[in-house]
């Protein structure tokens, strides 16, 4: 037996179980995504490069 979100509901043919809809206490979360922004490796290199050059006077 688990609690699951009900989106889970879409695996429960891949497993034979069933579901059964909780009807309180009625829990509801948010959820958030948080991401580190991510360069390409060219932009990396190109950022690697110009604080290099920066540093050295150049």
């Amino acid at each position: 037996m688990a609690t699951v979100p009900d989106y889970g509901r879409i695996f429960a043919p891949n497993f034979n179980v069933r579901f059964i809809r909780l009807r309180a206490p009625e829990i509801r979360r948010h959820y958030f995504i948080y991401q580190r922004p991510v360069l390409s490796p060219a932009e990396a290199l190109d950022k690697l490069l110009r604080r290099r050059a920066a540093r050295d006077g150049g």
